[in-house]
């Protein structure tokens, strides 16, 4: 228009969680950021001075007599294609043209109105942006953030640090889901090797209700061969990664309007390692157990986290 421009925005109710009840009361927030004059403008604005923000949104009232719909969201894929690569000479391995193809589903199902079930069934990621290159003359292990939208949905609630301050280092790292083997079998003359493990299955279960929050996930990854020929010509499949089965387990209450926290963790890795040539390089189970508490005062002055 003359006076500058409007937008109308639909958002699907079934898009939204909301309990059941005769009137609702919703908080919104609309923030506008003008890049040429660096302005920030909110409809309900809040103070620079203290730490609240979500507390000082405006609420939408008159929204009555909803009924939540069903939340149940199904996701297949199917892919299939053929694959050219380049022929190494003398490499009884190397195979010029391979057909490649996957199915899966995904699975979203709403639990009340406050948790959701998510599930994976044979995933694929393949529209994940690809990590950058990187040489790693070290005995750490490189770490890669999580671009993966099923890791990433509601991660917060999976933040299990080592330390009091913010590092990328934490208890769980999702990444091993579904990384390459780690394992390089030795004697061999040409080696194929897989570039990643096969995720089965996995499963999460997120949610918070009434100052509970609460985090389970749990994925298991196929066992994967490599395919080696020896020097003398004779060809062998090692395993190079085991059925591996990866959980992890959070809760953290809230108190004071959430001024204090206390949470609880649980990780658990566990490798089927019998018969796989695996048993001295790799441990069969490995568990930690672990609790955070944060506590704010004097309007948000002072900060204690253990």
């Amino acid at each position: 228009t003359g006076d500058g421009w409007t937008a109308e925005f639909r958002i699907p109710l079934s898009q939204l969680r909301y309990p059941t009840a005769a009137a609702h009361e919703w908080g919104l927030q609309v923030v506008r950021i003008i890049g040429r004059t660096n302005e920030q403008s909110a409809w309900s604005p809040w103070p620079r001075t203290g730490g609240e923000i979500v507390s000082k949104f405006g609420v939408v009232s008159g929204i009555d007599k909803l009924q939540p719909s069903r939340r149940l969201e199904l996701l297949p894929y199917a892919t299939g294609g053929l694959q050219r690569d380049p022929v190494e000479e003398g490499n009884p391995l190397s195979d010029r043209y391979g057909a490649v193809g996957n199915v899966g589903v995904d699975i979203k199902y709403g639990l009340g109105s406050a948790f959701t079930l998510s599930a994976s069934i044979n995933p694929d990621f393949g529209q994940v942006e690809a990590d950058p290159s990187a040489v790693n003359l070290s005995a750490n292990e490189v770490f890669f953030a999580e671009k993966r939208p099923f890791f990433l949905e509601g991660i917060d609630l999976f933040r299990i640090p080592t330390d009091v301050n913010d590092t990328v280092e934490g208890a769980f790292y999702t990444r091993r889901i579904g990384a390459a083997p780690t394992i390089e079998p030795d004697d061999y003359e040409y080696l194929q090797q897989p570039q990643a493990t096969t995720i089965y299955g996995a499963m999460k279960l997120t949610g918070k209700k009434r100052g509970w929050s609460v985090g389970v996930l749990d994925a298991i990854t196929g066992e994967e061969n490599a395919t080696i020929v020896a020097a003398d010509g004779t060809q062998a499949r090692p395993v190079v990664a085991p059925l591996t089965n990866y959980m992890v387990a959070r809760v953290k209450r809230d108190l004071r309007e959430g001024q204090t926290s206390v949470g609880l963790s649980a990780t658990a890795v566990n490798r089927s390692l019998d018969h796989t040539g695996l048993e001295k390089l790799l441990h069969d189970q490995a568990y930690t157990v672990g609790s955070t508490l944060a506590h704010k005062w004097a309007k948000n002055a002072w900060v204690f986290n253990a």
